[in-house]
């Protein structure tokens, strides 16, 4: 492999790593966001109890 090539596939890994770090560190974010956003749509029990 030449320089370049050497560069590049390096480059690729690195890429993919900060890709699988990136989407957990977004994770729980996305996962909370989904709650929430369905609490909105499904009323719980404590929701009627204040009624």
């Amino acid at each position: 492999m030449t320089t370049a090539e050497q560069q590049a596939s390096r480059m690729m890994k690195m890429r993919k790593i900060c890709g699988y770090g990136a989407a957990i560190a977004v994770t729980p974010y996305l996962l909370i966001k989904i709650a929430w956003t369905f609490g909105f749509f499904i009323p719980t029990v404590t929701y009627f109890a204040m009624l």
